[in-house]
């Protein structure tokens, strides 16, 4: 599974494969189909490359399949973080 993410903004697409994933980001991020190709500007990484990112870069990583439900039931505005495997993940977050 596979999460186009902007660093420190949203997640704009999810897919099972990296192509679904980019399929599903295009409406968002190209959405009148004339600007550069998506591919062009992502950063695309993989489960090693865990830290480092350059904020407000797009990319493509791996991700978890919680991500994915989350991202498909409400939108790309949630809280992420990079797991200890280095997958996209949600962040967990501690309700008090």
């Amino acid at each position: 599974m596979y999460a186009i993410y902007q660093a420190g903004y949203s997640i704009y697409g999810v897919g099972d494969t990296f192509e679904e994933a980019i399929a599903d980001a295009r409406p968002w991020m190209d959405p009148d189909g004339d600007g550069p190709e998506l591919e062009q500007r992502l950063c695309v990484v993989g489960v090693l490359a865990f830290r480092g990112e350059t904020y407000g870069e797009l990319y493509a990583r791996p991700c978890t399949a919680r991500l994915v439900a989350e991202v498909q039931e409400y939108g790309g505005d949630c809280r992420y973080t990079i797991n200890e495997d280095g997958y996209l993940d949600l962040e967990d977050i501690d309700v008090a």
